[in-house]
């Protein structure tokens, strides 16, 4: 049973419901702060944690609160919502969620607010990890494009191992070395082994 004040994702979207979820994260996370009944302010941020699908209320959340905390929460409901249902989302939705936090991170990267971006970067490198052994060949370069499209893609290439030191990056944004390494150490092997094909082909 859901706790008052937060209603999960279902169906087209309802704007007076996406706003009201919205404002009792807003008014959870400020009663936090103010150490104003702390119990109940927990239940709803645990109900949007626990409650299936609810992807169309948090990405609303990270788009339009205004309170920094809200949207670090969003994005952390995201990660764990993902986890927890990824054997039964569809494969586009998986790569909509990981476009979603890469899109997000451009667009606000010259925010102020560095640890939500983190926190938004970290769950897209660990929702790319979690999907990128279900993703087809195809889906897997077509994912590789487009992080080269949405970043500044920087190769080193030491040809006689043909190993492949890169980094992804954003500009206005410095991903965390963690973030960094876990897209790299994803990508990496599949790219050197798909050049590798290429280069030695006639």
């Amino acid at each position: 049973m859901h706790q008052a004040g937060y209603h999960p994702n279902t169906g087209p979207p309802d704007m007076a419901q996406l706003q009201a979820t919205m404002r009792s994260i807003e008014l959870a996370c400020s009663s936090i702060q103010m150490h104003a009944n702390p119990a109940a302010a927990e239940a709803t941020i645990l109900s949007l944690n626990q409650s299936p699908r609810p992807y169309q209320a948090c990405q609303f959340i990270l788009e339009n609160s205004e309170l920094a905390n809200a949207r670090f929460l969003a994005a952390g409901a995201i990660r764990d919502a993902a986890i927890r249902e990824w054997s039964f989302l569809e494969t586009d939705y998986k790569k909509s969620l990981i476009w979603f936090c890469w899109l997000f991170i451009m667009k606000h990267s010259g925010s102020h607010e560095g640890y939500v971006q983190a926190k938004v970067a970290s769950v897209a490198a660990q929702l790319l990890k979690r999907g990128w052994l279900d993703f087809t060949a195809a889906e897997k370069e077509a994912v590789f494009l487009e992080l080269v499209a949405l970043s500044s893609l920087v190769f080193i290439v030491i040809r006689p191992k043909l190993g492949f030191t890169y980094s992804f990056l954003v500009p206005g944004l410095e991903l965390s070395l963690d973030v960094v390494s876990a897209v790299s150490s994803i990508v990496g092997p599949w790219f050197a082994s798909i050049s590798s094909l290429r280069l030695s082909s006639p």
